[in-house]
């Protein structure tokens, strides 16, 4: 007996059979919607729980694994600024994961290139390739589905599945399904970017904050409490985490006056910039400290920063007074001082070297090297020497000693060294010292020794001078008679090579006695062995030779 023909019998037992198949497949549609919807509302929540995105690249698998076959299955992520193409999450049967490179003419580039689903069966993926629209990239797939991740109008990346096995196809239900889902996987990749984002900036602002080499804080303004602080402020102020928080920001400021002003202008302008203030550290000791604030009127928060510049300020009392005390050296010193950079600025010039050079304070405050130069040129007896000296120690590392003759009589000695800087020369130091006197003392004593030597020469009697060795030094014509040695023989002779030991013993002990007293000896006699061997008999005095220093 064969079923009863649905076409066939009465219109009830007809309108019957329609609506079951009807309930069936609205049944069915029900269930596959209910199915795609928890799917969604997966992704959702894993979008909010996962930890990163890896994680949450693993949860979509799962949740898409449920819903078809994804033994097979990736994500691709698209950098359009670096336009690249990255895998971060790639589970697969016969491929290892790419490396990151540029969208190529692959089919997950043509997913992301057109913005497009792609159901690539063999026949499809032939066409493709035929059209040159893809070519062959990994291990050959049967069926290769792939849709995009768009966020507004932005096209993100991919979701790709794909079957290695014949047994294993896709079809439009399962394009439908990827389709459906990554909407929710695209915003659920945004935003878990976006708290990564917010994270590692987070992340990077704090680290900042901790790692500043300023001290860094939130008060309020009523100076009650610190709210929040970094590494340096403590550091700053020499407190323990746990101390700062007991303590009224108000009580740290080392004269409340200085407070006072801050507030009224943080009031009135909202921030202020750059300001010195005292800061009492744990110790009681007042830091110097650079300070800038902002308000925020509605809360009466201050945000700001300290810089301590306690040892900048020490250091630079510190150079004022070495300054000062080099100013005063420089004034007090008998020496004419000049020093001049290399592009011909003065750096400093001392009271004597102006007196000396008669050069009117104007000239100098001008500055100009150049003018200076030109002013003292005509004093000198020999100007283009010195000139050609000036030129020749410019920027050179040479130390230099020389004398400078004036037309008026006056004598300079002149010193020059270079004026370093970091290893390399800046400037020149010049010192001039008038040794006008000297030279004449040094000239009046050249000719008193003369004719006293000239007194020696023509004397009868022998004279020599010996050093504290016996080592004769010097002596006249008449010991050279005496002894027959020649002047050049003599000098640099010891005693003991014209005397015997016996009178040598006596020689020394009377050198000795008037080096210990000061005192000359009357005359007494030795005995001298003359350069032929002879021996004369000759009436000596001593007296002690003293150094013109």
């Amino acid at each position: 007996m064969r079923s009863p023909d649905p076409c066939k019998g009465d219109l009830k037992q007809r309108v019957a059979l329609v609506r079951d198949d009807e309930i069936g497949d609205l049944a069915a549609s029900f269930d596959r919607m209910m199915e795609r919807l928890a799917a969604i509302y997966e992704i959702s929540e894993a979008a909010q729980q996962a930890a990163n995105l890896d994680d949450l690249f693993a949860d979509v698998h799962r949740i898409v694994g449920r819903l078809l076959d994804a033994r097979n299955f990736f994500i691709a992520l698209y950098d359009a600024a670096e336009d690249l193409v990255t895998l971060p999450y790639f589970v697969d049967e016969e491929d290892e994961t790419p490396p990151p490179q540029g969208p190529r003419r692959g089919l997950t580039g043509y997913v992301i290139r057109t913005g497009q689903p792609l159901l690539a069966t063999p026949e499809v993926f032939e066409d493709l390739c035929r059209r040159g629209e893809v070519e062959t990239i990994g291990a050959p797939s049967i069926d290769w589905l792939g849709v995009p991740l768009i966020v507004g109008s932005e096209t993100i990346g991919a979701l790709v599945v794909q079957t290695y096995r014949e047994g294993v196809r896709y079809g439009e239900r399962e394009k439908d399904i990827l389709v459906f889902v990554s909407r929710q996987v695209a915003q659920a990749i945004a935003r878990k970017r976006a708290e990564e984002a917010i994270r590692q900036s987070e992340e990077k602002f704090r680290h900042l904050f901790d790692n500043s080499e300023v001290g860094m804080f939130t008060t309020r303004l009523d100076g009650s409490e610190v709210l929040e602080f970094n590494k340096k402020y403590l550091t700053i102020l020499g407190y323990t985490h746990e101390e700062v928080r007991g303590i009224p920001s108000r009580s740290m400021w080392a004269d409340k006056s200085e407070r006072d002003k801050m507030v009224e202008l943080l009031k009135a302008q909202g921030y202020v910039a750059n300001r010195e203030c005292g800061l009492l550290n744990k110790q009681g000791e007042v830091r110097r400290c650079i300070t800038s604030m902002r308000l925020d009127r509605d809360t009466g928060i201050l945000e700001g920063s300290i810089q301590d510049i306690t040892e900048r300020r020490r250091a630079e009392e510190a150079l004022r007074e070495s300054k000062s005390q080099l100013q005063t050296l420089l004034e007090s010193s008998f020496e004419g001082i000049l020093a001049v950079d290399n592009k011909g600025n003065v750096i400093e010039a001392n009271r004597q070297f102006a007196e000396m050079w008669y050069i009117l304070p104007s000239l100098i405050e001008s500055g100009n090297d150049q003018a200076l130069l030109e002013f003292v040129l005509g004093q000198l007896v020999d100007p283009d020497a010195f000139l050609d000296k000036v030129h020749a120690l410019y920027h050179s590392t040479a130390m230099s000693t020389d004398t400078l003759l004036f037309k008026d009589g006056r004598t300079f000695e002149r010193h020059s060294s270079p004026l370093m800087r970091e290893g390399a020369v800046a400037g020149r130091v010049w010192s001039f010292l008038d040794i006008t006197e000297r030279r004449r003392a040094e000239e009046t004593l050249r000719q008193s020794e003369e004719r006293y030597r000239t007194i020696l020469q023509t004397i009868a009697e022998g004279y020599f001078e010996v050093d504290l060795k016996g080592t004769m030094t010097f002596c006249n014509d008449s010991l050279t008679a005496m002894l027959g040695y020649s002047r050049e023989e003599l000098i640099g002779l010891n005693n003991r090579a014209y005397m015997d030991e016996a009178t040598a013993a006596k020689v020394f002990a009377t050198f000795n006695r008037v080096y210990r007293t000061g005192e000359p000896t009357e005359a007494f006699d030795w005995e001298l062995i003359r350069k032929d061997g002879t021996r004369i008999i000759v009436e000596t005095s001593v007296s002690l030779l003293r150094d013109r220093d």
